[in-house]
């Protein structure tokens, strides 16, 4: 089995692959890879940003399935690229808030994500609402570090695990919260890398997107050689005629992308 996980950004959080490899079965191969070479930034947050991150997801996740991956996951807990994704290949395709949510809801009646600030809670909730999940849901909190600040050159990892834990502690007595989802990867994999032992317990399971969507991705793959299809292609995730995907893929390599054709309009004006 091969699956390709995806950075959608820059960068790739702390300690992932060593994550990767401790998790993985016997028979599962893996490359971790970002998009840094047609996205810089080392988060991506943003709504533009995210716009422009889920394009160059997809179209990775493309490339995948004709390298011969079995599976992609797409790690970052906004998701980007996956339903555009599932519509246009046919192996599986996961992503980290998806796959959290799936697994919190066996181990709890109401879960709580923590993330890092505005606005990602607000495209945390739009993106769960999306999912139907907002009944399962005990709050949305953050910790007053933003993404990329999350490194452990940009913050001691003690004092992001501090501040996740404190808003931990009221999730679970405030808001009534008996499942902990990490929201973003980079803070899932910070408290992994550095804390995993230390921050379990038997109460409140603290779930690492990563960890989650990696091992649900295994999953896909193993109910698609059972016989299953990937996704049902009746509704959502009906395919674009052959056709007319090809069509619109040539025209696409032949003309130039948004960005390059209102850029030029706009130097020829000045």
């Amino acid at each position: 089995m091969r699956i390709l996980v995806v950075n959608p950004f820059g960068a790739t959080e702390p300690g992932a692959k060593e994550t990767f490899a401790k998790i993985a079965r016997s028979d599962v191969k893996f490359d971790v890879e970002n998009i840094s070479a047609v996205f810089p930034l080392d988060y991506n947050t943003w709504g533009y940003n995210m716009l422009k991150v889920t394009n160059a997801t997809v179209e990775r996740v493309i490339k995948a399935e004709e390298e011969g991956y079995d599976a992609a996951f797409i790690s970052c807990m906004q998701d980007p690229g996956l339903y555009e994704s599932r519509a246009v290949v046919d192996i599986p395709v996961t992503a980290s808030l998806e796959s959290a949510a799936w697994v919190a809801m066996m181990m709890g009646k109401k879960f709580s994500i923590v993330t890092v600030p505005p606005p990602v809670p607000q495209q945390m909730a739009y993106v769960a609402d999306k999912y139907g999940l907002r009944e399962r849901i005990a709050s949305i909190r953050y910790i007053d570090i933003i993404a990329n600040k999350l490194y452990p050159e940009q913050t001691d990892p003690k004092v992001v695990r501090d501040k996740t834990m404190e808003v931990i502690r009221k999730c679970v007595e405030e808001d009534g919260a008996e499942v902990i989802i990490s929201g973003c990867t980079i803070l899932g994999a910070v408290l992994t890398t550095f804390f995993d032992a230390s921050i379990k317990n038997e109460q409140v399971p603290i779930i690492d997107p990563m960890v989650a969507g990696f091992k649900m991705t295994e999953l896909m793959v193993d109910m698609r050689k059972l016989g299953y299809p990937a996704v049902s292609r009746l509704g959502l995730w009906r395919k674009q005629p052959e056709k007319e995907h090809q069509e619109l893929r040539e025209w696409m390599r032949k003309n130039p992308s948004p960005e390059q054709y209102y850029q030029g309009l706009q130097e020829e004006v000045r």
